[in-house]
């Protein structure tokens, strides 16, 4: 993910730079903008735009509509001392990934970025080779993998789709919210409706096994997941 920051205050800037770097430099890139002028400029489309609302004499929200007429895609979290005063202006003309209130608290910030993180890797299509043809698959619709030897069978919301994969080749491609329950299965946190001991009843009725090898790691993913819906929904 490209983490773009724009803070007129140098304080601010060295701050986010030294936290995101050491937290975030062996998985994404961040660029630093102290003029607002130059983040117009820049040539890169960034995943997130973290920027300060006030920016010397230029309005931030400004800059960020500007931004954003470019770069439609691009998150946006707003750093600054006073988000309600300007929340009907920013609100007139788009939605923003959350604020950070100075001072910064380091926790929050992480996860607001690890939210985003989570929403684009949930947008990105994977690719497969399907009977000799390439087809891209937005994993928010595969319900769970079935294995069947060499043949893998991919169970979407409308479509079964027939791969010869690895299950250790295909689960490198998943997102976090997928987990392995037997060694026939894997399956999509997202479509469970409920579990018990040995079986999983999924959204549509289906019921699939839980391994014994895979009880433990799958119980861990489960709560797992549903602790972090929780949170991104009360925080």
């Amino acid at each position: 993910m490209k983490i773009f920051i724009c803070d007129d205050d140098k304080g601010t800037l060295d701050f986010l730079r030294t936290i995101l770097t050491k937290h975030y430099g062996k998985t994404h890139q961040i660029f630093t903008f102290a003029n607002p002028n130059e983040l117009l400029r820049f040539g890169t489309e960034p995943d997130l735009l973290l920027s300060d609302i006030k920016l010397n004499d230029t309005n931030g929200i400004d800059i960020c509509r500007d931004f954003l007429n470019k770069y439609p895609k691009v998150k946006i979290i707003f750093i600054t001392g006073y988000p309600t005063e300007f929340y009907e202006e920013i609100f007139n003309y788009f939605r923003p990934y959350g604020f950070i209130g100075k001072p910064i608290q380091e926790a929050l910030l992480f996860k607001r970025i690890d939210n985003i993180n989570r929403i684009l890797q949930s947008n990105q299509k994977i690719e497969f080779l399907c009977k000799g043809t390439q087809i891209f698959i937005n994993p928010n619709n595969i319900i769970y993998i079935e294995s069947h030897g060499r043949q893998k069978f991919i169970t979407t919301e409308k479509d079964i789709y027939i791969i010869n994969l690895s299950f250790d080749d295909i689960e490198k491609m998943l997102p976090y919210y997928f987990t392995r329950s037997h060694n026939a299965f894997i399956v999509n946190l997202n479509y469970i409706s409920s579990y018990k001991n040995d079986n999983i009843v999924i959204t549509n009725g289906k019921i699939l096994p839980i391994g014994r090898k895979y009880k433990q790691q799958f119980k861990d993913s489960y709560f797992t997941h549903k602790e972090k819906e929780n949170a991104d929904f009360f925080v």
